[in-house]
């Protein structure tokens, strides 16, 4: 049985195979042009949402792809990496935790990890106790995550801002000059920042749950 990440990524790649972005496979299977974007994946309150059965049956048809094809779509190689690697603990140390990552260099840390071609990262992430993190991520999670500014709504992101704190959430805004974040905990309120205030964002592509 397929995840959920799993039948969003066989959208997003069967779209690839046929030179179409998300959108333009939506349109040509007669579907709204929004219905595949990362911003409906997601509930307002951070929850995944499933492709419908009809979506998925109307793209196959107008693609002329048969579901054992669409399956195996969804299955990539897999690929060994060496990235670096930072800790909870780090994010608030900028000798540790600069404005592109983690600091690398002699005595820097990396992780070894073989993970599904699609999810590549720029750096890894091993979650600690820190509260930011819950109860998405448990400590000795590792999230794989990549530099993105212009993360869009839907979008799972660290954002570390200048001085000793840092969030952990969905994207709800992201406008010149301001960000809205949802934290991950669903009885927090949303926050909202201002650009200037953040020193590092970056999206979430993957996480070893």
């Amino acid at each position: 049985m397929l995840s959920n990440d799993e039948w969003w990524a066989a959208i997003d790649r069967l779209a690839e195979t046929r030179g179409l972005t998300p959108s333009a496979l939506a349109r040509q299977a007669g579907l709204d042009a929004t219905s595949f974007n990362k911003s409906k994946r997601r509930s307002g309150d951070g929850r995944p949402r499933w492709p419908s059965t009809e979506s998925v049956a109307k793209v196959l048809s107008a693609t002329g792809t048969s579901m054992e094809d669409f399956l195996g779509i969804s299955r990539p190689v897999s690929v060994k990496v060496s990235l670096p690697l930072a800790t909870g603990a780090h994010l608030t140390d900028a000798r540790q935790f600069g404005s592109d990552g983690p600091v690398t260099g002699p005595g820097a840390m990396s992780l070894d990890i073989k993970i599904d071609a699609s999810s590549f990262g720029t750096y890894a992430l091993e979650v600690g106790n820190e509260r930011q993190f819950a109860p998405r991520y448990a400590e000795g999670d590792i999230l794989l995550l990549t530099p993105d500014a212009a993360a869009r709504p839907g979008d799972r992101v660290l954002a570390v801002l200048y001085g000793d704190d840092f969030i952990v959430g969905t994207v709800r805004r992201n406008a010149p000059g301001r960000v809205e974040i949802a934290p991950l905990d669903p009885a927090l309120p949303v926050v909202r920042f201002a650009r200037k205030a953040i020193r590092h964002m970056a999206r979430i592509a993957w996480a070893s749950q």
